[in-house]
């Protein structure tokens, strides 16, 4: 009896090139994390910036860390849905314990740029 066996190529998938909206997003989180609040500050739309000044900002941003409860460490980027010029962009923040978290980022000029929600840093 002969047995033959096919041998398929095992080929990873390339590597897809991201629009920058997730890359965006993780910016913005690991500037947060790293408590870089002109950084993060950077990381905004316009618009944002337009209605938040950087001060009203880094007050925001130290209460949206204080909400959280733990000390963060790390932020993982599970998804980033997009849809034209728009993206909701779906965080794990990590450390003790673990906060899922989710960000509209959208198209400014011709860079992914986080926007603000309303309810930044508020309970």
């Amino acid at each position: 009896m002969l047995a033959v066996v096919a041998l398929v190529g095992c080929s990873r998938a390339p590597e897809q090139t991201g629009t920058g909206a997730r890359e965006a997003a993780q910016a913005y989180y690991d500037a947060l994390i790293r408590q870089d609040w002109p950084q993060a500050y950077v990381v905004l739309q316009s618009e944002s910036k337009k209605q938040c000044s950087q001060e009203q900002f880094t007050r925001l941003a130290k209460q949206y860390r204080a909400n959280l409860g733990f000390e963060p460490t790390t932020v993982h980027v599970r998804a980033c849905e997009e849809n034209g010029s728009d993206a909701i962009a779906h965080v794990t923040i990590g450390g003790p314990k673990q906060f899922r978290d989710a960000v509209s980022v959208r198209k400014d000029g011709d860079a992914w740029r986080i926007h603000l929600s309303s309810k930044f840093g508020r309970k």
